[in-house]
């Protein structure tokens, strides 16, 4: 009997420790925040300088910049200038034989001749009395009528340089057949050189007359300034043109290459800059941050300014000094006890 207790006994212990469970409490990540703090990183607000610089593509040429076509059909007799070449206004730069049909260059000539010493009879006759004013006037006409039309041929056998400049161009060769309209060289003043850029709605606000900027090409760079700004958005572009000008003393630049055209529109001291992927936005449409006081994270409302690349300006809502959250921004609440990590 005693024996039957006893297993009994044994029998009733065992099963009691089998239906023993540990029981382990556990912790949420949420509790464990209400204890430890949201973890998180910081950086103390400093003032910087904020500069709004961009770059644009800008095809240049010389400051004036001419091109010179031929007028008659015709072999060219004579070329006097090659690239490179500095003229000066109205010097010949090629010839053409003065015995082309088209021209008549003899006749224009000889008509001139013949109108000139007519004048001069005339002019003499009128100082006498013996000529009225009237037909002194149709004699000058005449006479008018006559220089124009030589000036006209010589001009077209006689090819002059439009302004000063040099020549940065030559498309013919000599006792080259070239028709009317043809290119026959091109001439520029290379001291300076202009170009356009564009700019969007957001830019033009901040572009004035005289405005510096850097033109950087074939790893070199050149000063120059805005010299013009459209008053009104073109369709096509959807922006606004700004004319430019470069300094070229050395002639280093080319007319007609692409450039990189880098405008500081904003230069801003004492600005509170930060990356703009702290910013967040509420269910109101209010940009925010967050700070640290007194160990815990703070909501402020900010104000935001203008935006360069990865950062933004903040204009109001945050102060130099404040310990704004840069790390666990997202997961932290207002007023929520934080964790501030190394």
């Amino acid at each position: 009997m005693k024996r039957i207790i006893y297993v009994l006994l044994i029998a009733t212990l065992a099963f009691t420790a089998c239906g023993k469970k540990e029981v382990i409490k556990s912790t949420s990540m949420e509790d464990l925040y209400i204890e430890q703090g949201v973890p998180i990183k910081i950086a103390t607000i400093e003032t910087q300088n904020f500069a709004l610089q961009n770059t644009y593509n800008c095809l240049l040429t010389g400051i004036q910049e001419t091109p010179v076509y031929a007028s008659l059909s015709d072999q060219i007799e004579k070329i006097n200038i090659k690239i490179g070449s500095q003229v000066s206004k109205d010097d010949v730069l090629m010839e053409f034989p003065i015995t082309n049909p088209a021209a008549s260059y003899k006749q224009a000539e000889a008509a001139y001749l013949l109108s000139d010493q007519t004048q001069q009879r005339m002019q003499s006759l009128y100082n006498s009395g013996g000529l009225s004013k009237q037909e002194l006037d149709g004699v000058e006409t005449q006479f008018k009528v006559s220089k124009a039309n030589f000036e006209s041929v010589q001009r077209a056998v006689k090819v002059k340089a439009p302004i000063a400049g040099i020549v940065t161009d030559v498309n013919v060769k000599l006792a080259q057949k070239v028709n009317p309209g043809e290119l026959l060289c091109t001439i520029a003043q290379l001291t300076q050189l202009k170009g356009r850029i564009w700019m969007t709605e957001a830019e033009i606000a901040y572009a004035k007359v005289g405005m510096p900027l850097t033109v950087e090409w074939n790893g070199l760079s050149y000063s120059g300034k805005i010299s013009d700004i459209a008053l009104s958005m073109n369709p096509s572009q959807r922006a606004f043109g700004v004319d430019i000008v470069v300094n070229n003393p050395q002639r280093k630049l080319k007319s007609g290459i692409n450039a990189q055209v880098t405008v500081s529109l904003i230069n801003k001291p004492n600005s509170i800059i930060i990356p703009r992927h702290m910013i967040q936005r509420d269910e109101q449409k209010n940009d925010y941050v967050y700070i640290v006081e007194n160990g815990l994270a703070v909501k402020k409302i900010v104000t935001t300014g203008m935006e360069n690349n990865l950062d933004m300006e903040v204009l109001s809502g945050i102060n130099p000094g404040d310990a704004i959250i840069t790390e666990g921004f997202n997961i932290v609440k207002d007023q929520q006890k934080v964790n501030i990590l190394d």
